[in-house]
């Protein structure tokens, strides 16, 4: 009968946990999301905007990897999206100011389909960095003293 001292045993316990805690990100189950980028301005799909999914986590080892795609001539990538609790989408493009990134539900997650159906599930509006920022002129009136609330969205 072989025996074990004790640093075989620690090592083939660092082992185990080590490949226990480094693979689970790569067995979640992903679905395929259809992401379209158009032009802000003219409405003309953008070529070649880099469309990307990060998951936050906080020293969580097995929050799987980052993926990316790029857009075809039409406007659109398929990311592949990992089933996690918290998904980041973000677009890039040198050209553009693309509009703000959006987090992604875990109900959401799971109405994507299994595999590209052609159906865009978001568009993303990119502006020309020619365009003007929009902006905005709060007008209180003279001598008003006491709180002022504002709700902005995109």
């Amino acid at each position: 009968m072989p025996t074990f001292d004790a640093k075989h045993v620690l090592l083939l316990i660092l082992a185990l946990a080590a490949s226990a805690n480094c693979g689970c990100g790569v067995f979640r189950e992903r679905r395929a999301m259809t992401i379209q980028v158009i032009d802000g301005d003219t409405h003309v799909p953008v070529r070649g905007a880099t469309v990307n999914v990060r998951y936050p986590n906080m020293l969580d080892f097995t929050a799987p990897r980052p993926t990316e795609a790029t857009t075809d001539r039409n406007g659109v990538a398929v990311l592949h999206v990992a089933d996690y609790q918290m998904h980041w989408i973000h677009a890039d493009h040198p050209n553009y100011r693309i509009s703000d990134d959006f987090r992604l539900g875990a109900t959401e997650f799971q109405s994507l389909p299994k595999r590209g159906d052609g159906r865009i599930q978001r568009t993303l509006i990119a502006y020309s960095e020619n365009t003007a920022r929009p902006t905005v002129e709060l007008v209180v009136p003279q001598g008003y003293r006491g709180p002022v609330k504002i709700r902005y969205e995109t």
